[in-house]
C-alpha cells in the first residue's frame, strides 16, 4: 500500500477520534455543571472540575497523539519485492523529421536538370569541360543513368505516393552523380583525350573567343561560330540546343553592332 492509500484510509480512524474527543468534552462538561450548580457560595474551585479538567484533558492529549500518529506517519503495508509490478519505460525515439513532400523533391530534381540543361545550351562552356557531354565518360554516363532513374522513381511517385521515398532517394542519387560529373569534367578539361582531339579543341576555344567577340566583324563573328561547330563535333556531339544558342548570340551582336 503506498502512502496516500494509507492517508485515505486513516481519514475515516481521525475523523472519529476528533468526534470522540469533541463529544468527551460536551459530556464531562455538562455532568460537571450538574454536580456542582448548587454551589453558589463556593470560594475556590470544586474537585468535581478538576477531575473534569484532567479527565477531558487526558482523553485530548491522548487523541492528538492518534491523530498525529495517522497524520505524519500513516502505516504502510510492506508488499515482497517479487509482487512489485515493475513499470519498464519505454525507449524514447527521437522524433522523427518531416518528410519532404513531392513538389519539394521535384524542385530538387528540376535544379538538376536546370543546370545541365543550361550546360548544354552554352558551347563555351561545352568546349571547356568536354567531357560532361561524352557519354563514354564514366562520370557523364552515371549521371546520365541517374536522370533516367530519377525520371522513372517521380513517374512511380505520381502514381503510388508510398514511393515517395524512392524518389527522394533517386534524386538525392541525382544530385550526388551531377556534382561527381561536373567536377571530374572541369578539373580533366581536355586532358583525357588525344591530341588531335585536344588541339580541335583548343582551336575550337579560340574561334568562340573571336564569335563572341563585340570588336570583330559580323562575316568574321559567324565564320568563327560555324568553324568552332564543326570542328567540337569532330570531338563530341554538340547538342542541338547549343549551336542553336551560339548562333543566336552571335546574331544579337550584329543587331546590336
Amino acid at each position: 500500500m503506498n502512502e496516500p492509500e494509507a492517508m485515505r484510509r486513516a481519514t475515516p480512524q481521525i475523523r472519529w477520534i476528533a468526534l470522540s474527543t469533541v463529544a468527551v468534552w460536551i459530556v464531562t462538561m455538562t455532568v460537571t455543571w450538574e454536580l456542582t450548580r448548587g454551589d453558589y457560595y463556593r470560594t475556590y474551585t470544586s474537585a468535581w472540575w478538576v477531575w473534569a479538567f484532567v479527565l477531558a484533558g487526558g482523553w485530548t492529549a491522548s487523541a492528538y497523539s492518534s491523530v498525529s500518529a495517522h497524520i505524519d506517519g500513516p502505516e504502510l503495508e510492506e508488499v515482497p519485492v517479487h509482487e512489485l509490478k515493475l513499470s519498464r519505460k519505454e525507449p524514447r525515439s527521437e522524433p522523427l523529421e518531416d518528410s519532404p513532400t513531392i513538389e519539394e523533391i521535384d524542385t530538387r530534381r528540376h535544379t538538376v536538370l536546370g543546370a545541365y540543361g543550361a550546360f548544354l545550351s552554352d558551347l563555351v562552356a561545352i568546349a571547356r569541360a568536354p567531357l560532361l557531354a561524352d557519354p563514354t565518360c564514366p562520370t557523364t554516363d552515371r549521371f546520365r543513368e541517374c536522370l533516367v532513374a530519377a525520371e522513372d522513381a517521380h513517374i512511380d511517385a505520381v502514381r503510388d505516393p508510398a514511393r515517395l521515398q524512392v524518389y527522394a532517394q533517386a534524386v538525392s542519387d541525382l544530385e550526388k552523380s551531377w556534382q561527381q560529373a561536373l567536377s571530374y569534367a572541369k578539373r580533366k578539361g581536355a586532358s583525357t583525350f588525344d591530341e588531335t582531339d585536344q588541339d580541335a579543341l583548343r582551336r575550337a576555344r579560340g574561334l568562340l573567343d573571336i564569335a563572341l567577340d563585340e570588336n570583330a566583324f559580323a562575316a568574321e563573328r559567324r565564320a568563327a561560330m560555324h568553324k568552332a561547330v564543326a570542328l567540337l563535333g569532330t570531338v563530341i556531339d554538340v547538342p542541338h540546343q547549343a549551336s542553336t544558342a551560339i548562333e543566336h548570340r552571335v546574331e544579337r551582336l550584329e543587331i546590336e553592332g
